[in-house]
Parts: C-alpha cells; sequence; structure tokens
C-alpha cells in the first residue's frame, strides 16, 4: 500500500515526526482529572491535566508541587464561586503558569486557565477566560 506523503521524506523529518507522535502519545496516557470539592488547603494529585474547583460554601487553596508533574496542556476551572470576595486559589510550589507568577487567584465562577507546562515545569498560559488573576 502506499502512503501520500504532504512532505518530502527526510531522515531529519522523518525522526522528527515520530518524535512528535510518541510526545502526543505519552501525553494521552497521562490526561487525568481531578475535582476537588473540599475547602481549605488542598493537595493537586501528581499527573492531573484537568482540575475542577468546586466548593459554594468557603474557599479552596489548591497546591501542586511541582509543575514538571503536569507536563503538557493543563486546564483548571472554578466550577462555582464561594460567597462575595472569597476565592479559590491555585499555587504552584516549584514551577510557574507564565515564567513569573505561580498564584492562580479565581474571582467567580466559571474562570478558567489553561496553561502548557514543559517538562521542567515553566508554564505558558494559552487560555485565560474570566477573571483569573496571576501573582
Amino acid at each position: 500500500m502506499t502512503v501520500p506523503t504532504l512532505i518530502t521524506e527526510t531522515p531529519d523529518k522523518v525522526y522528527l515526526l515520530q518524535e512528535m507522535f510518541s510526545a502526543f502519545v505519552y501525553a494521552l496516557q497521562y490526561v487525568q482529572g481531578q475535582t476537588i470539592t473540599t475547602a481549605g488547603a488542598q493537595t493537586v494529585n501528581p499527573k492531573v491535566n484537568n482540575l475542577l474547583l468546586n466548593n459554594t460554601v468557603a474557599t479552596i487553596a489548591a497546591t501542586i508541587a511541582d509543575a514538571k508533574n503536569h507536563a503538557g496542556i493543563f486546564t483548571v476551572k472554578a466550577g462555582t464561586e464561594p460567597a462575595v470576595g472569597q476565592d479559590h486559589t491555585l499555587t504552584l510550589t516549584i514551577g510557574t503558569f507564565d515564567g513569573t507568577n505561580n498564584v492562580a487567584t479565581f474571582a467567580d465562577a466559571n474562570d478558567s486557565l489553561t496553561v502548557v507546562f514543559d517538562i521542567a515545569g515553566n508554564g505558558t498560559v494559552l487560555n485565560n477566560t474570566g477573571t483569573v488573576a496571576l501573582s
């Protein structure tokens, strides 16, 4: 069977495509979600890439020990909002969301932040929906 090619195959390009495919497959193995509903200080499990902060009564202060354990696309959303003036937070002990800031504060329900973390835990914000404040 002949497979049509969209690019001219060279060893470098084939190797690059193989590496990209391997990284994609690796990332798919570790897509996990976690919902935190308990107020107060909470720990985010390693390898979680989809986090929901969901408590209407009191704030959640979630912590990620090391952002490199969440490499790839990481999304966090405040599903609900506690009382006015009370905000959910997510803190990175090691790593940053954008090269500088390691705390994300979610002021309103449905605020969300999508970040891509490299294998060293350095983040780049892909999308900030609502009023997620970084500090």
